[in-house]
């Protein structure tokens, strides 16, 4: 599982573990994949940024050309598409569906959270990688999750929409990841 933002991913590891043991979700590697700081973010994470996606694009190439064959290699994530996973939150979430439209041929799978800015283009393509969106009810960007799902719902693949009592805050994301790893993964 790739995740946006990958400062949090010691934090999650112990969300995570628990879960592996007492067999909620299956093992996995989880591999944070952390943007710049500050507005470096905003550029790193979101297509289109001020009308540039070079932030975007600079970011993906380091994520395929560094991050992936690294955590294969040293870590042994998978190199199944079918067990491969991009998620994140916010400006992360936006990052996670975009790499996952753009990359359909190495990503089975995608689960982003709170969307921020996506233009989700081809999440209406029919063989796009399957899509868990999930957005709290209070969160300011839910009508930009719920157009997303409606254009998803037009390819024939599968998609589901969570939007549990919430807002935009990190333990909303902390609440969905095993519930998230579990949809991508299955259990045990």
């Amino acid at each position: 599982a790739y995740l946006a933002d990958g400062r949090s991913v010691a934090f999650y590891a112990r969300i995570v573990e628990p879960a592996i043991l007492d067999g909620r979700v299956r093992p996995v590697v989880l591999v944070g994949l952390h943007s710049g700081q500050g507005q470096q973010r905003a550029i790193d994470y979101p297509l289109d940024w001020k009308g540039s996606d070079a932030g975007f694009e600079a970011h993906g190439r380091f994520f395929l050309d560094e991050v992936m064959p690294r955590a294969e290699s040293l870590y042994g994530a998978s190199k199944k598409r079918e067990e491969r996973l991009v998620t994140g939150k916010s400006n992360g979430g936006d990052w996670a569906l975009d790499t996952a439209l753009r990359h359909p041929s190495l990503f089975a799978q995608s689960a982003p959270a709170a969307m921020a800015r996506s233009k989700a283009k081809g999440v209406g393509t029919p063989g796009r990688p399957r899509l868990f969106i999930t957005t709290g009810l209070f969160d300011p960007g839910i009508a930009r999750s719920r157009e997303i799902m409606a254009r998803a719902k037009g390819s024939g693949d599968e998609v589901v929409l969570v939007e549990p009592v919430s807002g935009h805050g990190a333990l909303f994301y902390q609440e969905r990841l095993i519930q998230i790893l579990a949809w991508a993964f299955g259990r045990q």
